[in-house]
């Protein structure tokens, strides 16, 4: 009943500002939101996509509709897709300051195994560079879990061309290459720059077992960073930001399948 007392009173608080603030624009909300109480928890929003409550999984399409934000994720399972609707308004929006409220039907459909405490207010800061860098190139990989966890490898020069392996349970399988439009790597530079790359570990590893291996090397003038992470526990969650944004990556560019490099591309090795 507390908690049901608490998120009423925050709605109507929220419907209040909205009379008084400005109207929340796509543009304002562009970038990775996260929260200074619960290392986990991100939202990251670009043009026409966005990832939520965790950053982690495939991007879902959103608008914003009266200062609220409606995502729509869909999932495909056993050949059906199915639409889940989440719905966050916006209760108070600064420059690089955020703060969302679930809506109760959000909680109650599709958050309603969860605590509701740890999902009804979302108190966000956007993240920012720390260290602009050039980068000469990016390798990413990441491994298969007890689970169907995507096994893939990628790497992006510095100039945009990316070249893709899907080796298991990814959309495409086998060897593509691409090119990158500036603006989808000017993003995944300024997440990149949000990491303090020199404080870096060389590996993360949680608890528990029979989860994902991820690794990363990053090439700049100033040095080459490796590091790799196995779950999703302790490392920094910028650098959780960055690996979702490349397992996502290859989605949504155009690549096409590669029979040059028919068995393996020589720079993954």
């Amino acid at each position: 009943m507390q908690v049901f007392l608490t998120r009423s009173l925050l709605l109507i608080l929220a419907s209040l500002c909205w009379s008084c603030q400005k109207e929340t624009s796509y543009t304002d909300l562009q970038g990775d939101w996260i929260t200074k109480d619960n290392d986990k928890i991100c939202f990251s929003f670009s043009n026409d996509r966005c990832s939520f409550i965790y950053p982690t999984g495939r991007f879902a399409q959103y608008e914003i509709s009266d200062q609220v934000i409606i995502v729509r994720d869909s999932a495909v399972r056993h050949q059906k897709t199915t639409i889940k609707e989440y719905r966050f308004h916006i209760l108070e929006h600064e420059y690089n300051t955020l703060t969302l409220v679930t809506d109760p039907s959000t909680l109650a459909a599709n958050l309603k195994y969860s605590d509701a405490t740890e999902f009804d207010t979302f108190n966000l800061v956007k993240t920012t560079p720390k260290h602009p860098r050039q980068y000469d190139s990016i390798a990413f990989t990441s491994s298969q879990c007890y689970g169907s966890c995507p096994d893939m490898k990628v790497t992006i020069d510095g100039f945009g061309k990316i070249l893709f392996e899907g080796r298991a349970y990814t959309d495409k399988l086998g060897y593509f290459s691409g090119q990158i439009d500036q603006g989808t790597l000017s993003r995944i530079h300024r997440k990149l720059d949000c990491i303090t790359l020199d404080s870096l570990k060389t590996t993360y590893t949680a608890s528990w077992t029979d989860d994902q291996t991820c690794f990363l090397t990053v090439n700049t003038p100033q040095g080459t960073y490796n590091t790799k992470v196995y779950g999703f526990d302790k490392e920094p969650i910028e650098l959780r930001i960055v690996f979702n944004e490349l397992l996502e990556l290859y989605k949504s560019i155009d690549l096409t399948l590669d029979s040059i490099n028919a068995h393996r591309y020589p720079s993954f090795w």
